[in-house]
């Protein structure tokens, strides 16, 4: 059984929310495009406690998800990472097979943020959106996509995202 599964790292109470619109909003557009999809919540972390790292699970199929029960996403292809300043302190990645992409919400460059990410040879993309300059109203009169970074390895695929910018990843 093969199955694309994401992982969202939020902080407790603070961006709780924001974790659970993210995997149910592709969840939900996976089911659109005729695929299964499931998207949970990891009730281990206790959202309560302010700023505590909570994870938020979401997995796309174009086959029956066997592991249904299964809670957790044990091999994410997928890390998203909703705050900046989580991408130190702990190993987010654990887990990811070769090949995954991490994707972080701040408005610094990938040249800058691999230097903190732990296990960054396993990343085959690494995509930094700022996702509050995007949210901005200006952003979406003008159109201007200065605020999505993409880089990846050689013969990585990469989405198509206009007036974005790629950037090798160092090996």
């Amino acid at each position: 059984m093969s199955y694309t599964e994401l992982t969202v790292w939020t902080r407790g109470i603070i961006m709780d929310k924001e974790g659970r619109d993210i995997v149910n909003s592709i969840s939900a557009s996976a089911r659109i495009e005729g695929k299964h999809a499931q998207a949970m919540e990891n009730y281990v972390d206790n959202p309560d406690r302010t700023n505590c790292p909570t994870r938020k699970y979401c997995r796309v199929s174009d086959e029956i998800l066997e592991n249904e029960l299964t809670y957790e996403n044990e091999h994410p292809n997928i890390v998203v990472l909703v705050e900046g300043t989580m991408v130190k302190g702990w190993d987010y990645m654990r887990g990811m097979p070769p090949g995954g992409t991490l994707v972080i919400n701040t408005h610094y460059t990938p040249d800058y943020m691999i230097r903190f990410v732990p296990g960054a040879e396993r990343l085959a993309q690494l995509v930094c959106v700022d996702a509050a300059k995007i949210a901005d109203h200006k952003w979406l009169i003008t159109g201007s996509a200065n605020s999505v970074w993409t880089a990846s390895r050689p013969k990585a695929p990469l989405r198509e995202i206009a007036g974005s910018r790629r950037i090798s990843l160092p090996r």
